[in-house]
């Protein structure tokens, strides 16, 4: 499923809910009151069920389901954010990775990954979905997002220039392997 956010101001309240058996997710934006509870009771008929709500006026969700390859079931994972911040570079690469890696056995690793070298990244999010892609092609969810975790100067460097090599694969492998050399180095 594709990222989401959802912004909603002026004393409305936000729903997020999932459904287990299609994967989808669903935020809802609600006024208090009957309403609220109506629009509830019809999602949790159609199978979804509460995951979290919060005051739209000030925060949203940011959110992302899978199927998760461990597990063989759909699985989701969602943040909170305030709305007058917006959706932090950081958190959208997460879920990012929680989507193209489709694993929960991997969250762990991916909730290790300092926010702040995360926000530093000289990537769009699609640059950064391309990187992800290309270096899944050769090298396996752990290798990378060990990478993200240990990121020293050199080794986001090296992340910088070969996001823009995805589309040549031999120039690409060459990053790869001068990756490999400094994550070495780094537990050296």
């Amino acid at each position: 499923m594709k990222n989401q956010t959802l912004k909603i101001g002026g004393g409305v309240m936000v729903m997020l809910m999932f459904n287990e058996k299609t994967g989808k997710i669903k935020k809802v934006g609600y006024c208090d009151g009957w309403e609220a509870k109506k629009t509830k009771a019809q999602l949790e008929k159609e199978g979804y069920k509460l995951i979290a709500k919060a005051d739209g006026r000030f925060y949203s969700f940011a959110s992302v389901s899978y199927f998760c390859k461990s597990c063989n079931k759909y699985e989701y994972y969602y943040e909170k954010y305030g709305v007058h911040g917006g959706l932090a570079k950081y958190k959208d690469f997460k879920l990012t990775l929680i989507e193209i890696i489709s694993d929960c056995k991997y969250l762990n690793l991916i909730e290790r990954i300092n926010d702040y070298r995360l926000t530093t990244l000289k990537l769009s999010s699609i640059k950064f979905l391309d990187f992800v892609k290309t270096i899944l092609k050769f090298e396996s969810a752990e290798f990378l997002l060990n990478l993200l975790i240990n990121m020293n100067k050199k080794i986001k460097k090296l992340i910088e220039e070969s996001a823009y090599l995805y589309e040549d694969e031999e120039k690409f492998k060459e990053y790869v392997d001068l990756l490999k050399k400094e994550l070495i180095k780094h537990f050296m």
